[in-house]
């Protein structure tokens, strides 16, 4: 399923902050030593029986500094677990999540059995989460102006799958 038909959210207030009016930030500075961003990735209900066999997620991540490491997880969607309330409950949420099997440059591949129960057909969705964390911590405001300042220059999400036969489809 191409990038186009899927439809990527921020959950917490942190990632929404990238994007305003869909347009991508100037840049943001990570000031804490790690931060996890939680994204939606919600499917057409059309396809809620899709059965995923990889998702690959392109992100894209400018660091002039080079003081930034980038990792990518994914998670299943339950509609009761939320927005993770503070930091603690986002890097909490960032251990459950499942592994990339494979990273080639800016594309992480996630393949498996884990991936294959990712997407509850009643919710259509799973979450994207992105940890940032710093290679060297930075104190001074001034070296971390420099050395952590950062923009997310593209995420595409796509997935492969399959859907079942026809016979096994919800009736509606």
């Amino acid at each position: 399923m191409p990038a186009a038909l899927l439809r990527v959210e921020s959950v917490r207030s942190g990632s929404r902050l990238l994007a305003y009016l869909g347009a991508a930030q100037e840049g943001t500075i990570l000031r804490g030593a790690r931060a996890v961003l939680v994204y939606e990735v919600s499917l057409p209900t059309l396809l809620a029986e899709l059965r995923p066999e990889q998702v690959s997620v392109d992100l894209d991540l400018a660091n002039a500094g080079g003081n930034i490491d980038v990792g990518v997880r994914l998670l299943r969607s339950p509609l009761w677990l939320g927005a993770p309330a503070t930091e603690l409950d986002a890097l909490a949420v960032w251990e459950k999540g499942i592994s990339p099997t494979a990273t080639a440059g800016s594309i992480s591949r996630f393949s498996g059995a884990p991936v294959a129960a990712l997407i509850r057909s009643q919710y259509c969705r799973f979450r994207l989460l992105v940890q940032l964390s710093q290679k060297q911590f930075v104190t001074n405001a001034q070296d971390a102006e420099r050395a952590n300042r950062w923009r997310l220059n593209r995420l595409n999400v796509t997935v492969d799958g399959a859907l079942p036969p026809t016979d096994e489809t919800r009736k509606l």
